[in-house]
């Protein structure tokens, strides 16, 4: 079960990279031109893909190798990543800060929830960081979706679950991203 798991969860992943190739390519192709972002986004849709692949090496619950954290500067690598989806869709909003997490783990989650944003909400979506009262670092997405009843809220992480059947049939996905971007939160230490 835990396989059948880890294979869902690097399916659903696989989705996100190759969307974005499929709309920078019909971009290129209705003659928009030549683009430095487009270009970096492609490559780091390639990456994605490339990194997923590694990990389709180790079949488990969770990446086939531990973390490897390292100092990250969490707003422009931020800021990269916002760029490969092209521009005006994803907004950045937060501070120069420099955290110890797994730079490839924390691609992976925030392509998630900025795929999901992307998906149910309007554009531009915003990735925003915080930290507490309580030294708590806070990095989220938002988006101004289509909003969830109390009842959906409590299905938000559970896997193969979506607010509704009829959010199924309208936006389409496997209702995976959000709990593989809670897990590799977990993973590196996060909730």
């Amino acid at each position: 079960e835990a396989r059948q798991r880890r294979l869902d969860g690097i399916a659903h992943d696989i989705r996100g990279p190759l969307t974005r190739l499929q709309l920078r390519v019909e971009a290129l192709q209705h003659g928009r031109g030549f683009d430095p972002d487009t270009l970096a986004g492609l490559q780091a849709d390639l990456n994605a893909l490339l990194a997923l692949d590694r990990d389709l090496d180790g079949i488990t619950i969770q990446p086939s190798n531990p973390p490897t954290h390292q100092e990250v500067n969490v707003e422009a690598f931020c800021r990269k990543l916002a760029k490969s989806y092209g521009p005006d869709r994803v907004q950045i909003t937060m501070p120069p800060v420099c955290l110890r997490l797994d730079s490839h783990l924390l691609q992976r989650s925030l392509n998630n929830l900025i795929d999901n944003a992307l998906a149910y909400g309007q554009q531009p979506i915003s990735v925003h960081w915080r930290q507490t009262a309580a030294g708590e670092c806070k990095l989220g997405v938002w988006d101004h979706g289509i909003g969830l009843t109390a009842e959906g809220m409590s299905r938000l992480f559970q896997s193969f679950s979506q607010a509704d059947s009829s959010t199924t049939r309208k936006y389409g996905g496997t209702g995976l991203g959000l709990v593989i971007s809670k897990r590799l939160a977990e993973i590196m230490g996060g909730t």
